[in-house]
């Protein structure tokens, strides 16, 4: 038996198709890092210090560095982007960003955590996570459209005609079960019967 939680249902092909052909749903944007496996287990500031490097006293980190204009040639770079070095400056909670600064023009920047690889972390696990956090969002966003496209659906309404509604009615009044030839149980004899006894069908 499929478990309530389990999902899997949404990945089949048919359902798949159904919902990419379904106009009506639009894409809702759904921020990756609501689904964050680790963001709840992470302490901002400790991770700063954590990683900062002891030679320069600096914590860096890789932050996606946005091409545009028209120099910009997405036959070279398909992503839109590139990584870049950074320096970590803070994390602000009231706006639960990290600011950071461009090592190549100085300027500063408010990003998400998935949008930051520090220089010393597990680069590794944090692609995993990230990856993780991409297919949970890819669920939800599949669920979302499942939901919708239920809610949406036009069921016809169903009526019964005059005609039927009658037919039906007079059935009903003229119903009479027939009990011929039927054998029933004498009540007083079938409780002076032997327990043993008492569930024995009767001879014809």
């Amino acid at each position: 038996m499929a478990s309530l939680t389990d999902l899997s249902f949404l990945e089949e092909p048919d359902l798949q198709k159904l919902l990419a052909d379904f106009s009506n749903v639009r894409r809702t944007f759904l921020p990756i890092d609501a689904y964050d496996p680790l963001l709840d287990e992470e302490n901002p500031h400790a991770l700063i210090n954590n990683y900062r490097d002891p030679a320069t006293g600096l914590t860096l980190g890789l932050s996606k560095w946005f091409f545009s204009g028209p120099s910009f040639d997405s036959k070279q770079n398909a992503l839109g982007y590139e990584m870049r070095k950074c320096e970590v400056v803070r994390y602000i909670d009231s706006e639960e960003l990290y600011e950071m600064r461009w090592l190549c023009n100085g300027q500063y920047k408010k990003v998400v955590r998935f949008n930051l690889v520090f220089l010393r972390e597990d680069q590794e696990a944090f692609l995993r996570r990230m990856s993780e956090a991409e297919r949970m969002r890819a669920q939800a966003d599949l669920m979302m459209k499942y939901l919708f496209l239920i809610e949406k659906t036009k069921v016809p309404k169903f009526e019964l005609r005059d005609i039927w509604k009658t037919r039906i009615s007079f059935m009903i009044q003229s119903y009479r079960p027939s009990l011929k030839d039927r054998k029933f149980r004498n009540p007083a004899l079938f409780l002076e019967l032997p327990p043993g006894e008492r569930y024995v069908i009767p001879e014809s």
